[in-house]
């Protein structure tokens, strides 16, 4: 199995704001990750987004910036979207999408 086919999986709190959790997707990309889906996980006592991340082989370049909003938002200008599907933000389930700057 190479390393662009690695794949990493990470927890990020219900609770964060959208730019809280667009930081924790980066600070986890900046550990040679790019982000590649959202799951909301919902158990008895907690809910919370699971991450896919795939882990970047050598000479892979970093995924460039991201922002997330909501998905009916306008698209931002000099942006690619990269993912859209839902997260939890601010503790409520919501229809996102991940931009990344071109």
């Amino acid at each position: 199995m190479s390393a662009a086919t690695m794949k990493e999986m990470r927890k990020c709190a219900a609770e964060l704001s959208m730019e809280q959790t667009a930081a924790a997707i980066a600070s986890h990309e900046a550990g040679e990750a790019r982000f590649v889906t959202s799951v909301l996980v919902i158990d008895p006592a907690k809910k919370w987004n699971k991450f896919e991340f795939d882990v970047l082989g050598p000479g892979e370049e970093l995924p460039g910036p991201l922002l997330i909003a909501a998905r009916d938002a306008p698209a931002p200008a000099g942006h690619t979207q990269q993912w859209a599907g839902m997260m939890f933000v601010m503790g409520k389930a919501m229809d996102i999408t991940l931009w990344r700057k071109n």
